[in-house]
Formats: structure tokens, C-alpha cells, sequence
């Protein structure tokens, strides 16, 4: 098993791992069918493939290009996969980012990025890269059943524009390792209170956030506790 830091810890009273967002899906007995993954890396980063190749359909978003010719390549054939080469904003138009490999982030969220908050990033030319972004309602049907995004400190626009009410939403809120939070924590934790989420799990970086209603139907506190 790798890293605990690393796995989901259920908010439960006892020591309980999961390795990855799949695995705690099927935890509560989801499958879903219709799934969003904002800031996917390159092709590994796919979280929730199996649910895609068995039942779902998946919007991919991506804004790096190299990233995203990977995500291409290894599964651009995919018929239930839509992969974008775009980030997800407060408002639609093209927009300067900053490669910094895993923290690839948009100029204007540079100060409340985890590259510079993290890992001390002073921006430089060399690594800009142009690219539409544009808002998730525009991609929201209104089905969405989970959502994961790492999208460096624009997950507040996108819980501001969501049309659905995911079973489940993965979200970045803090570091491990640091003191990094991302842009908004207060109105994201606020967001998740006002719309009747409760936390299912957390790792060294992601929150999980569940429906109450739905967790009322399953039996996971009675089988953890």
C-alpha cells in the first residue's frame, strides 16, 4: 500500500484507507454515469477511468498541452471520454498560464497558487503557455453524479457556476505538507454547509464531500464503526 499521507482517510472513528476515488465510490455504492475531472495532468491522472470504460462518461479538462496530447494519445479512441484542452475560470476568453508541471496555474491566481505558496515559484517567461478557459455551466448538464478538480485555486468558480449537485466532489483545500490553502477556502467551505455536503474523506491535499442524503441511504457508518 503506498503512503498513508497519500490515501483517503474516511472521517470515520477508526483507521480506514482507501487508496483512490474510485474505490471510495464504490464504498458508498456509487457507479456514476456522469463524471467531470477538471486539471487532469497528463494521461495517468485519470481518476475515474474505470467507471468510463464500464458505465459512465466523462468530460476531461485539461489547459496544458503537453498534458494534453498525452491524455490523446492514450485515450483519445475512448468513446465515453471527452478530453478539452481548456481550464475551467470565473469567466470565459483566453488566458496566460504558467507550466510549472504539477501546478500548472492562470496568471491571475498566481499569488494564491500552491507554486508559489509551496514550492517558492517566481514566474518566468519561459514557461507561459495561452489557452481558452471558459465556465463549467457550459458543460454542466445538470447530471453530474462526481466531480474532481485540482485546478489550483479556481475550484471556488467552479462550485460558483455548477448547475448539478454532485453524490461526490473531490476538491483541493490544503497542503500536507504547508500552510497552502487554496483561493476562497471560506466561501468553498461555506458552499459545501449551504448545499448539504458532508466529509467523507481527505488525503495529503483533497477533501471528498458527500451528499448527506445519499450517505444516509448507505450503510458506511454501520460497517466502519
Amino acid at each position: 500500500m503506498k503512503d498513508r499521507n497519500q490515501c483517503f482517510r474516511l472521517n470515520v472513528n477508526v483507521d480506514y484507507y482507501v487508496e483512490n476515488i474510485v474505490d471510495l465510490c464504490k464504498i458508498v455504492d456509487l457507479y456514476p454515469k456522469n463524471i467531470i475531472e477538471i486539471g487532469i495532468g497528463d494521461h495517468r491522472g485519470i481518476q475515474a477511468l474505470e467507471f468510463v470504460e464500464k458505465t459512465g462518461k466523462l468530460i476531461a479538462f485539461e489547459p496544458n498541452p503537453e498534458f494534453y496530447r498525452s491524455i490523446v494519445s492514450q485515450h483519445g479512441n475512448n468513446q465515453n471520454l471527452t478530453i478539452l484542452n481548456k481550464g475551467i475560470y470565473k469567466e470565459a476568453g483566453v488566458k496566460r498560464f504558467y507550466d510549472k508541471w504539477a501546478c500548472t496555474f492562470i496568471e491571475e491566481m498566481f499569488d494564491f497558487s500552491g507554486a508559489k505558496i509551496q514550492d517558492l515559484y517566481e514566474k518566468n517567461e519561459k514557461d507561459v503557455f495561452e489557452c481558452y478557459v471558459d465556465t463549467i455551466d457550459n458543460y454542466d448538464d445538470g447530471q453530474v453524479e462526481l466531480l474532481c478538480m485540482d485546478c489550483e485555486s479556481c475550484e471556488l468558480f467552479v462550485l460558483q457556476k455548477l448547475i448539478s449537485r454532485p453524490i461526490i466532489i473531490q476538491i483541493e483545500t490544503h497542503s500536507f505538507y504547508s500552510e497552502y490553502k487554496p483561493f476562497g477556502i471560506d466561501e468553498i467551505y461555506d458552499w459545501f454547509y449551504n448545499n448539504n455536503y458532508t466529509l467523507l474523506a481527505i488525503n495529503e491535499s483533497d477533501s471528498v464531500y458527500i451528499k448527506k442524503e445519499y450517505l444516509d441511504k448507505t450503510e458506511i457508518n454501520c460497517i466502519l464503526c
